[in-house]
């Protein structure tokens, strides 16, 4: 398989994908909305995360589009141009908003009520689900920080601790 066909082959496969996240997306969304007529659910998330979901719906769509174009579009340079801060402005953002979605779900899930017979359907766990999905990154991401931070402090103190050292020794031979 050619460098090409390669590259065609991950294109559609990212679209397939996209457009089957939209879908269960989309699903999950319906059964929020259809939580409204049931007692036994907080309103109070499930709104929350109903727009949540809508803000994930529209980034979903805005994946495939992109997609799409890159397909259409290879060698536009006016696409590119630009990538790199818009990529980390967007994962900033999805960040933040997969934090919020995390904590309403959570508080979803502490008050809806277990033996309740419209709140249990396959797209409650869906959600659940989707928040472990959302925390992987963000917990990845604190992990490396806090891994960066202890690795630079230790390259400080090593650092420091040898400056000493060569000082002392430099002053112990006048």
């Amino acid at each position: 398989m050619s460098a090409e066909n390669n590259t065609i082959f991950f294109q559609f496969l990212s679209i397939g994908l996209s457009i089957l996240v939209f879908y269960y997306i989309y699903k999950t969304h319906g059964y929020l909305v259809s939580l409204d007529s049931c007692d036994c659910a907080p309103l109070l998330y499930s709104d929350r995360l109903k727009n949540i979901e809508v803000f994930y719906l529209f980034l979903s769509l805005g994946g495939i589009l992109v997609n799409f174009f890159k397909f259409f579009f290879k060698d536009s340079e006016a696409i590119y141009k630009n990538y790199i801060k818009i990529v980390l402005s967007w994962i900033l953002v999805v960040y933040i908003v997969h934090i919020v979605f995390i904590y309403n779900t959570y508080m979803f899930y502490s008050n809806v009520k277990a033996e309740c017979a419209c709140s249990n359907s396959w797209e409650k766990e869906f959600i659940y689900v989707q928040a472990i999905v959302y925390g992987l990154p963000i917990f990845l991401l604190v992990f490396v920080l806090i891994l960066g931070l202890v690795i630079s402090l230790l390259r400080t103190l090593t650092v420091a601790s040898s400056s000493v050292s060569s000082y002392t020794k430099s002053k112990g031979k006048k």
